[in-house]
């Protein structure tokens, strides 16, 4: 790896500046080898040269690169007007050549109001900046090689009656992949009161994850099975968080001092697309007739909970057959409920059934120290 930056600081007057250029070069390399022998002469001399049987041999090359140029710039004036900005553009391997390389910027900018003149010097707040940001990543989480199909030189076939060497498909490749990017915004305010014993945090945001590398299964008839990587699933996530700390300092080093931290969260997730011809996606194994518990589809959660609403037992054998339940409903299975009216449960009466995800999170911290 290679890394080489260059940096540059300025002030003059209230203006500070500071500059920062950079270029890395990272290259992974695995290579693997490996013999399965049998039939050692002894159980106290396994070494392969001393097998009689060599099963199979493997060996293989795993190798990848990625290219990165950024640049960045810091800058406040008076310590009350703060601005920070970087770019970045990196180029994978992972990537056909005309898709090999992605665009990420990023901008943020704060204003300490507490610094301002007409802001009180004296009295609740301390110490308030409000602050907002934009930024843009990528992300090259696929194998080595998925945009290049690969093939099986020793995979033998039949013709005629003789078995013949030849060449086989092992996967289908996508050329047409492309970095998978999240947009993230945010909006926010540090406020410090009764001269920093009290510290709030607060921040809005809304992070976008478009394209995102995923594996997609192919039909068998495809005649190789398996999956293909792909750009599919849109995914919104946005909330809130909110944290407080209450900071006590004892008035001599011989005190208690300790501090109170309450922190608080909301977050909505959203699938906006799966991507073209992107079925809805089950899984999460349940234990009653196979059924699959969740199930991910643009309009809903991620991983949402799908499946019957349940009414209560069967208590009785007519109430089994008054239901028109299909499969082998017996004494004490749920009872679910007829979504749809066609007097009779089957996988029509199914539903979304809620969100995995939890509407809020909280916590909370104590620290505290004696005689320091």
């Amino acid at each position: 790896m290679v890394e080489n930056t260059l940096s540059y600081s300025k002030s003059f007057g209230k203006h500070n500046v500071d500059l920062l250029a950079g270029y890395t070069d990272q290259v992974a390399e695995a290579r693997n080898i490996g013999v399965i022998a049998a039939d050692f002469p002894t159980n106290d001399l396994r070494v392969i040269d001393a097998s009689n049987v060599k099963v199979n041999s493997t060996g293989g090359l795993q190798r990848n690169v990625l290219q990165s140029m950024l640049g960045r710039i810091n800058y406040n004036f008076a310590g009350k007007y703060l601005l920070s900005a970087t770019i970045r553009r990196d180029g994978s391997s992972r990537f056909a050549k005309e898709n090999r390389f992605g665009t990420f910027p990023s901008v943020s900018a704060g204003w300490r109001v507490s610094e301002e003149a007409f802001f009180p010097k004296s009295g609740l707040v301390s110490d308030l900046k409000v602050r907002g940001s934009y930024g843009k990543l990528g992300s090259q989480n696929i194998g080595n090689y998925v945009t290049t199909s690969s093939l099986n030189i020793f995979t033998d076939y039949y013709f005629g009656g003789v078995v013949l060497p030849g060449t086989a498909l092992t996967n289908f490749a996508n050329p047409n992949v492309v970095w998978e990017t999240t947009n993230t915004s945010d909006f926010g305010a540090d406020l410090q009161l009764l001269n920093g014993k009290i510290a709030i945090t607060m921040d809005y945001f809304n992070k976008r994850s478009e394209g995102i590398l995923t594996d997609l299964p192919i039909p068998r008839y495809g005649g190789v099975g398996g999956s293909i990587v792909k750009n599919a699933a849109t995914i919104e996530n946005k909330g809130f968080e909110f944290s407080g700390t209450y900071n006590h300092k004892a008035p001599d080093k011989n005190g208690l001092n300790y501090s109170i931290t309450a922190n608080f969260s909301t977050i909505k997730n959203n699938v906006l697309s799966l991507g073209d011809g992107v079925n809805p996606i089950s899984g999460g194994a349940f234990t009653q007739e196979g059924l699959l518990a969740t199930r991910t589809e643009a309009g809903h959660p991620l991983g949402s909970f799908y499946g019957f609403i349940v009414d209560g037992l069967y208590q009785n054998q007519d109430e089994i057959a008054k239901d028109g339940r299909t499969g082998n409903a017996t004494l004490g299975d749920f009872k679910y409920r007829d979504l749809n009216g066609d007097h009779k449960i089957d996988n029509n009466d199914r539903t979304y059934l809620g969100s995995p995800i939890p509407d809020f999170e909280y916590g909370t911290i104590f620290n505290a120290s004696y005689k320091l």
